[in-house]
């Protein structure tokens, strides 16, 4: 049963307890149709290896939360 045609995810990438969890949910979703799409700007946990890049931005962040001014993002969708 698909609940979910689209499941958009932003930047939730940053805790591995976090992406242990949403990885498995994530694939599972995707196998059964839903179409899951995670914007990540290379966050430690993020699963590079198995998304499919959509797009990529250069956003504007703020200094004292970033480590650069401008942060590079990638839009991912999980592979159905």
């Amino acid at each position: 049963m698909r609940v979910w045609d689209v499941v958009l995810a932003g930047d939730v990438f940053y805790d591995k307890p976090l992406a242990d969890l949403l990885l498995p949910w994530f694939a599972k979703l995707a196998s059964r149709g839903a179409e899951v799409i995670v914007g990540d700007p290379g966050r430690s946990y993020f699963p590079k290896g198995s998304l499919q890049p959509l797009a990529v931005y250069s956003v504007p962040v703020t200094r004292v939360l970033e480590d650069a001014e401008i942060k590079k993002t990638t839009v991912w969708r999980f592979p159905t």
